[in-house]
């Protein structure tokens, strides 16, 4: 049996609460997004970073309104039917006040196979990834930390800006 060495974030990677957002300010504020850099929300009209990361929090609440990424839980099943080994998520998602619609969501939506769920509230997702040498993110900052750590991370971003390149960054077509 081989060893499952590999570990993904889940917002952005696995699923997408984007669209649920857009929902939501659009719904509460008749508001819409505009594109920006990755990891950077502006609205218009505007909207403060406080009513935004509000919208954030019900968006990850509303667990059956969530995109699942096509292919993402097919992808899940063939590494644990090659392996074995729950599949490892990682997020960046507060414990106490996400740990339930978090496990729901990937329980009912995504993983139909055992996984492991580490929840970050604040701070690096290094070191709850120790015994794993790969990484799938879509964060950039996260993605330039672990590989500074010799993990080989895989950008889910189709993009080819050269801010993302780096020692052991990897790009992955996008799933959309």
């Amino acid at each position: 049996m081989k060893v499952l060495n590999i570990a993904f974030d889940l917002d952005g990677v696995l699923v997408d609460i984007m669209k649920c957002f857009d929902r939501i300010i659009w719904e509460e504020y008749q508001t819409i997004q505009l594109p920006v850099n990755q990891f950077e929300t502006k609205t218009d009209p505007y909207l403060d970073e406080d009513t935004i990361w509000e919208c954030i929090q019900q968006a990850m609440h509303r667990v059956d309104e969530i995109t699942i990424y096509p292919g993402a839980t097919e992808l899940l099943e063939k590494l644990y039917d090659l392996t074995g080994e729950p599949v490892k998520i990682i997020t960046a998602r507060h414990p106490k006040s996400l740990a339930n619609v978090t496990h729901k969501l990937i329980s009912e939506r995504l993983c139909t196979v055992p996984y492991e769920l580490t929840l970050v509230a604040n701070g690096s997702k290094a070191p709850y990834l120790r015994r794993y040498d790969f990484m799938v993110e879509d964060r950039r900052r996260t993605a330039f930390e672990l590989a500074n750590l010799d993990k080989k991370v895989y950008l889910a971003s189709g993009d080819s800006q050269p801010w993302k390149k780096g020692k052991n960054i990897h790009h992955l077509a996008p799933m959309r």
